[in-house]
């Protein structure tokens, strides 16, 4: 059997190389892949009811007051309509009877979860809190706002509405 034995030196580079190995790996799991809070550590889970989903998705933010807080965990269906769940950095205090929203951070439809507290006093949610339908809102949609114009629309006089753009000399193509 062939022995093979390291020298000092040798040994002395293998621990230093595996400590570095080891504060690498803890750099990358804790600094930039946040393993505790993959795991759950130092969150809380808040489930808002909504009557719709209002274009909100998982894994979309969550923020209080417009800053990131946490993101959406998941959006599930119930009897009442939609209750998203979102898990929220326990360093975030966000009152107890805090409105919440579903807003729209562009045109394209990337939508988020906006809690808009009007006081910053107690008592917060807690793990496991939910909040009633009551506090919550979400956008008008766009087939809410064609169905709430044709009203609008209908009552139009379309003789009186063509006088008038004949007497702006206004056509389809333009003045």
């Amino acid at each position: 059997m062939l022995r093979l034995r390291l020298s000092r030196t040798v040994w002395t580079q293998l621990a230093i190389l595996g400590a570095v190995t080891v504060i690498a790996c803890s750099v990358m799991a804790f600094g930039f892949v946040h393993v505790p809070a993959l795991l759950g550590f130092g969150r809380y889970t808040v489930t808002v009811d909504l009557p719709e989903s209002g274009g909100l998705l998982a894994n979309q933010d969550v923020t209080l007051r417009g800053i990131p807080i946490g993101h959406v965990a998941a959006v599930n269906l119930t009897k009442n309509g939609v209750e998203a769940v979102a898990s929220v950095d326990s360093s975030a205090h966000i009152p107890t009877d805090s409105p919440v929203r579903v807003s729209g951070l562009s045109a394209a439809g990337e939508q988020y979860l906006d809690f808009r507290p009007e006081h910053g006093g107690g008592p917060y949610l807690t793990d496991g809190a939910v909040i009633s339908g009551k506090q919550a809102s979400i956008p008008v949609t766009l087939p809410h706002i064609i169905d709430h114009s044709r009203g609008a629309l209908a009552q139009l006089d379309a003789d009186k509405l063509g006088k008038m753009f004949n007497e702006l000399h206004v056509t389809k193509d333009g003045p």
